[in-house]
């Protein structure tokens, strides 16, 4: 009973003592654990497809997208799975939401300085100001290749509202276009082939709309 009690009191005082020291080290172990968790499950994205915008979409419509995707597309990171991401950006064009706006706005640059993105759907005069800062590779081969019609800028493609590469999400409310980032010089292996699975997307909106 002697011991138990010396025990007891052993515990009493290193607490009355320790205490915060001891709730500061569990709390860091419980962060340091939270952490690995979470960067082990995030998935590492090969490819990521920008919508800027106003689109209609749900949970259901970006999985359809992103099984055919993912079917089709390269292993860019080649961790053998992939995985491609449907990334929406609101953009409304209204003065009420003219924050929300801006802050898309800023978001999309940051992407694109580091190329966590290599393929945009967006609206006319957001190609046009991406094309003028000089984020945008010209399209003109593809325009020559496939017989296309210049129109707006040779900086995006127009896509048909009846598109079958996007008929699972809303895009009627303008016109958008489908565009590429502009190629950066020594690329590595991944952003290379990122940009092939750009340029399949690309190939194979020309040709869902083809006559």
């Amino acid at each position: 009973m002697q011991k138990q009690g010396s025990f007891r009191t052993a515990v009493e005082n290193f607490f009355y003592y320790y205490k915060w020291h001891t709730i500061f080290a569990l709390l860091a172990v419980f962060l340091v654990v939270t952490t690995i968790i979470q960067v082990k499950s995030r998935i590492d994205y090969d490819t990521t497809v920008v919508f800027l915008g106003s689109f209609g979409q749900d949970e259901a419509s970006m999985k359809e997208f992103q099984d055919h995707m993912e079917a089709v597309m390269a292993d860019a990171n080649g961790d053998g799975t992939v995985h491609v991401l449907p990334y929406f950006l609101m953009i409304t064009g209204d003065s009420s939401q003219a924050q929300q706006d801006v802050a898309a706005v800023v978001r999309i640059q940051g992407m694109l300085l580091n190329r966590e993105a290599s393929v945009l759907i967006l609206d006319k005069d957001s190609m046009l100001a991406l094309a003028e800062d000089g984020g945008l590779e010209d399209l003109r081969p593809y325009y020559e290749e496939y017989g296309l019609e210049i129109g707006d800028s040779t900086y995006g493609i127009p896509i048909s509202a009846e598109n079958p590469m996007f008929s699972m999400f809303s895009m009627t409310d303008r016109q958008y276009y489908i565009t590429l980032l502009y190629p950066g010089e020594n690329m590595t292996e991944r952003e290379t082939l990122d940009a092939q699975n750009a340029k399949m997307l690309l190939r194979m909106v020309i040709e869902g709309q083809q006559p």
